[in-house]
């Protein structure tokens, strides 16, 4: 008969298993809690996240940038989700004696402000949804540049370097291939490289396992080979 394993057996194998996946990740501080915590989010462990963004608000991100996270959050998984986060998160403020609120988006264009960052993070040769596509779907494209791009992405609490690293930690936990592609696109063009999303790929791994963590090294091989003919095929081992 086998001896069922022991709750001190899985947490020192859990502890053993998060300290090697650190270990690969050579993102500073600031950017590592934020895709940890990105992770977390996605994972829906509330408790976990409460826990990491305590250890984070001691250095690693200010009170405004953690908070500014959970809004980003609503974006990619449903207000439900973020306001669930909200609770968590203001619980460890309010033991902290903390009342941030992250700065609001004060742009009174947001279909202007929406095609600034689409333009900065696919290119000038892309195209406005709502001017485009099938006519009966040009409305969600209107409300996608207004609202994703204008609102939740045009914020000013954090750059669009830290929503892509974020966006990417979301994307992988979701296993979404089609949008983990475009938005490693959009993670060059904001600044990202190659070695960042590896080491955002470590980051999550503890969270979201291994078969998550592969999916997300296949797309971002299969999208850098499409970029750059650099010879990585799109099998990661």
């Amino acid at each position: 008969m086998t001896t069922p394993v022991t709750d001190t057996e899985f947490a020192a194998l859990q502890a053993r298993f998060a300290e090697r996946a650190r270990a690969c990740c050579t993102l500073p501080e600031r950017e590592r809690a934020l895709c940890e915590l990105a992770a977390l989010i996605a994972q829906d462990e509330s408790d976990a996240f409460a826990a990491r963004l305590e250890e984070s608000l001691n250095g690693a991100l200010t009170p405004d940038e953690a908070s500014e996270l959970v809004v980003f959050s609503a974006a990619f998984w449903g207000l439900a989700r973020a306001k669930r986060f909200f609770a968590a998160q203001s619980e460890v403020f309010a033991a902290r004696g903390l009342h941030p609120a992250p700065p609001a988006n004060e742009t009174a264009d947001r279909a202007e402000a929406g095609l600034r960052v689409l333009l900065s993070l696919f290119g000038e040769g892309m195209a406005d949804p709502a001017e485009t596509g099938p006519e009966d779907t040009r409305a969600l494209g209107r409300l996608m540049r207004d609202e994703f791009f204008g609102e939740f992405y045009a914020r000013p609490a954090l750059s669009l370097a830290d929503r892509e690293l974020a966006a990417f930690c979301f994307l992988i936990a979701l296993g979404s291939p089609a949008q983990m592609s475009a938005h490693i696109i959009a993670s060059y063009n904001a600044g990202l490289d190659r070695a960042k999303l590896i080491a955002a790929v470590a980051a999550a791994l503890p969270h979201v396992g291994w078969p998550r963590a592969i999916d997300a090294l296949t797309a971002l091989n299969a999208t850098d080979a499409q970029l750059n003919n650099d010879g990585y095929d799109d099998d990661p081992f």
